[in-house]
């Protein structure tokens, strides 16, 4: 079953874990990313963190994640010290959209945290039961569900990362404010930081398919068109059985020419180089 993404649509109700764009977006974050590279004095700002006492922890995921991010990057060598996320450039390496996006965070003042639950942590919902389950990211309390992330296709994985990053960032106070009331899932101030996170997704799209044409068709959706008149959408998938509570994240694309096949992120990626390649 295959869905649109809702893991952003906090509730008010929700606590802590129980125990069980324009074309000129683009250009703003390059700049940004290659001065902070060009640096010689950067604040490793990231911070990974584990849950607390009798919650659900994903901490011992984190060696994998890094893994991923390694994989996806095209100019960086990401690792973690002293509870940071840090960065290396690669020599002779080309910084892609994310890892402009990524020195960005990293080498800025501001801390952005991320504490890793997983799939079996709950939420508590408005009647105070634990129904709920935090979907990738869950901002109140700066959690971070590393089975979803890790689910995600490598676009996804880029777009779901640089948006909850972006959302904590430009939140005032962030990491003083976790867990207080004063950080509403319902309010005008989370609105604003999800349009931002939003927003910084953007410039990945376009990175990964090489097509400076895409836009938001429907920001909040996350559905995407470019000149060619095709369709790209982010899909939540549910996982069954052992892997049970993990939604995994990906963009399907649908054709505008009959007969409107759809491909996955990839296919589209390939038909686009071909095309690319194939062009007098």
């Amino acid at each position: 079953m295959e869905y649109v993404r809702r893991a952003d649509r906090a509730k008010a109700g929700d606590q802590p874990v129980a125990a069980a764009g324009p074309s000129g977006l683009n250009a703003g974050y390059l700049q940004a990313g290659n001065a902070a590279v060009s640096s010689l004095f950067v604040q490793r700002r990231v911070s990974v963190r584990d849950v607390g006492r009798g919650e659900q922890s994903g901490f011992a995921r984190l060696g994998e994640l890094v893994e991923r991010l390694n994989g996806v990057s095209t100019g960086l060598t990401f690792a973690v010290a002293d509870g940071t996320l840090t960065y290396t450039p690669i020599e002779g390496g080309t910084l892609s959209a994310f890892d402009q996006q990524m020195v960005g965070f990293i080498d800025d003042g501001t801390v952005v945290p991320m504490r890793f639950t997983n799939r079996h942590g709950r939420l508590r919902d408005e009647d105070g039961r634990f129904t709920g389950h935090v979907e990738i990211d869950e901002w109140e309390n700066a959690y971070v569900d590393i089975d979803d992330l890790l689910a995600a296709s490598d676009v996804s994985l880029q777009t779901s990362l640089v948006h909850l990053l972006r959302e904590r960032q430009v939140t005032r106070g962030y990491d003083r404010r976790i867990g207080s009331p004063g950080l509403d899932g319902a309010s005008a101030e989370f609105d604003r930081a999800h349009d931002a996170g939003l927003d910084a997704e953007l410039p990945i799209v376009r990175d990964f398919f090489g097509d400076p044409t895409i836009r938001f068709a429907s920001k909040q959706e996350r559905v995407y068109r470019n000149d060619r008149g095709d369709t790209l959408r982010e899909v939540q998938q549910a996982r069954h059985g052992a892997n049970e509570g993990v939604e995994a994240l990906d963009i399907r694309v649908t054709l505008h020419e009959p007969p409107h096949r759809v491909l996955t992120a990839e296919e589209y990626r390939d038909l686009l180089r071909a095309e690319r390649a194939a062009a007098p």
